[in-house]
């Protein structure tokens, strides 16, 4: 056990884009006001993720939150400036928007 807590981990490509996917389909108005807050330099918080809600979307998502949960936050981070980016490049108004680099995901049951 001591030797696999050591080893680093990373999460693969697909659960990023399933929690990106996750995201856009459950989070999109939130990512959307965030990216219209004028100010680019504050931490915001995605509202709080129901684990259960992403536990349903995808069981993959479930296995690394529980195998897994120090590397499946920043994971999630990742995936939360993926989705911002493609709000923005998506929506009308995006000459009101501004990409935040210090949102984070918060997951709660």
């Amino acid at each position: 056990l001591a030797e696999r807590m050591a080893q680093p981990q990373t999460v693969e490509e697909g659960v990023v884009e399933a929690l990106e996917e996750f995201l856009l389909s459950h989070h999109q108005h939130d990512l959307e006001t965030i990216l219209k807050d004028s100010d680019d330099t504050l931490h915001f918080s995605i509202i709080i993720i129901n684990a259960l809600e992403l536990f349903d979307f995808r069981m993959i998502v479930a296995q690394h939150v529980i195998d897994q949960p120090i590397v499946l936050l920043p994971a999630f981070n990742r995936a939360v400036a993926r989705a911002q980016h493609c709000v923005y490049s998506n929506h009308d108004c995006k000459e009101q928007m501004v990409f935040k680099p210090n949102v984070h995901a918060r997951l709660s049951n």
